[in-house]
């Protein structure tokens, strides 16, 4: 069983979808007219019926996102049987004990609804007051009364809470609404500028502030050795950012003089489009400030108004021990400003590492190869090998053969857990010596002969197999 709430709030967020993309666009006609040659006119004309399309489409996604976040399974039965109970309690309720409809706010505190936040408050604190349970000790409807006051109150108080409830009545209040504050459409704006544009009709659109904004992310590499990345290390990074000017410290004004408050926006960065027949508002960044709010006259000379200059920043890195190429580390705030009234964004550092002539990496182990003599091999022995932390000892056992990968315990990369380190595999490689003296070609040749056919279990297993295969 489904509520028939959700319904309804899907049809009234489908309107608002279509009538978000009619105010884009007629807001961006109204931006466009007057200021820009027949030509372009006619370039924007197409450009904004395109991006209306992509707003439309940018909604009904949002839409679709919440319609399946609101009915799946668990919510439908959870619906269900909360009506069920809901049913199942009316039942055997009395008339008197039946939940009434809500009623509306502005009605609660006996205000009117271009009330002043001063009347608001003034009328919550006389009637909390005199419907306070203890100041009610045999009333049993004053609890009610009493929540149902603060509730009110709660939303009035709020200038975001009230404008949404002036729109949207007790819907906007709802958890499940979509124009609340954990919908796809909180408080019935839809930002446009939250929008991904790219490619031609995002440089078009850019010079009206609609598109995605930069966030002042910066990207940069990071060098590490092998031996850096493994044990961990301290590295200092040397790059370019953007900053605030320093001559203006930030306010774009030459010396002496003060940035003026927008005209086209009020100072406050942003064009709103509200849709007439319907609740519906598109926000904007304004092309005239770019979002600022503010309009230099007298630009500086150093950043030409921008309020915004280019430097070379260092910083330093603490790299545990670990890490793996392919990591990213985030340094909050060491990126660009996108905007002087902005916060510089974050700087982002992937992690590569130098390959070694020597080891290579296996997870948390260290990989390498050494060579040993034939003779060593079949007797055993001790042989040097290098690791991370300078040479080492390792035992050869009798009889080893080609390919075998013998392990160093604790010698290989720290676990990221901080607990413990991998181990170093030793992958062993036969030596066979290709310039033989005489002497010691007589030698080998009397070894043969003593070894004979039958004691070599590889060699005698290998031609089995082949007598198996051609009979």
């Amino acid at each position: 069983m489904r509520d028939p709430s959700l319904d309804e709030a899907g049809v009234e967020v489908d309107k608002f979808a279509s009538g978000a993309g009619s105010a884009f666009a007629c807001g961006l006609r109204g931006a466009s007219t007057g200021s820009l040659g027949p030509p372009l006119q006619a370039t924007m004309a197409m450009v904004t019926e395109h991006r209306a399309r992509v707003l439309v489409i940018e909604c009904s996604r949002k839409l679709a996102r919440w319609k399946r976040r609101t009915r799946q399974p668990f919510a439908r039965s959870r619906l269900a049987g909360m009506a069920r109970a809901r049913r199942g309690s009316d039942r055997y309720a009395t008339p008197g004990s039946r939940r009434m409809p809500q009623r509306d706010h502005y009605e609660v505190l006996g205000v009117r609804r271009d009330a002043a936040p001063e009347e608001i408050k003034s009328a919550f604190k006389r009637l909390a007051v005199a419907n306070h349970p203890d100041q009610n000790p045999g009333d049993a409807g004053a609890q009610e009364r009493f929540r149902e006051i603060n509730l009110a109150y709660q939303v009035l108080s709020n200038a975001d809470r009230r404008a949404n409830y002036d729109k949207f009545g007790h819907r906007a209040e709802q958890p499940g609404s979509p124009f609340a504050s954990g919908g796809p459409f909180p408080g019935g704006v839809v930002d446009i500028s939250d929008i991904a544009v790219d490619g031609i009709l995002g440089d078009l659109l850019g010079v009206f502030g609609v598109g995605r904004g930069d966030k002042g992310e910066l990207k940069r590499e990071l060098d590490l050795t092998f031996e850096e990345a493994a044990f961990g290390c301290e590295k200092s990074i040397r790059y370019e950012r953007v900053v605030a000017c320093p001559t203006c410290h930030g306010s774009g004004a030459a010396a002496g003089t003060v940035p003026e408050s927008c005209a086209a926006c009020g100072g406050r960065g942003r064009i709103r489009f509200q849709q007439a027949l319907l609740p519906i508002a598109v926000e904007r960044s304004c092309s005239r400030c770019h979002g600022t709010g503010k309009v230099v006259r007298h630009a500086c000379g150093a950043c030409r108004g921008r309020g915004l200059a280019t430097t070379t920043d260092t910083v330093r890195v603490s790299i545990p021990p670990g890490v793996d190429k392919g990591s990213t580390k985030l340094i909050a705030g060491a990126g660009n400003r996108p905007r002087p009234d902005k916060p510089p964004g974050n700087l982002e550092l992937t992690i590569v590492i130098r390959p070694h002539p020597f080891f290579r990496r296996d997870g948390d182990d260290v990989v390498c190869g050494i060579p040993i003599a034939f003779t060593q091999a079949a007797l055993g022995g001790e042989v040097e090998v290098p690791t991370l932390e300078g040479k080492g000892k390792l035992r050869i056992p009798a009889g080893t053969q080609p390919g075998t990968v013998l392990r160093i315990r604790g010698k290989g990369i720290a676990h990221r857990s901080g607990l413990g380190r991998g181990d170093q595999c030793v992958e062993i490689s036969v030596e066979v010596p290709d310039q033989l003296t005489p002497s010691q070609r007589q030698l080998i040749e009397e070894l043969a002969k003593e070894f004979g056919e039958g004691v070599q279990p590889q060699r005698r297993s290998f031609v089995g197999k082949l007598r198996d295969l051609f009979g």
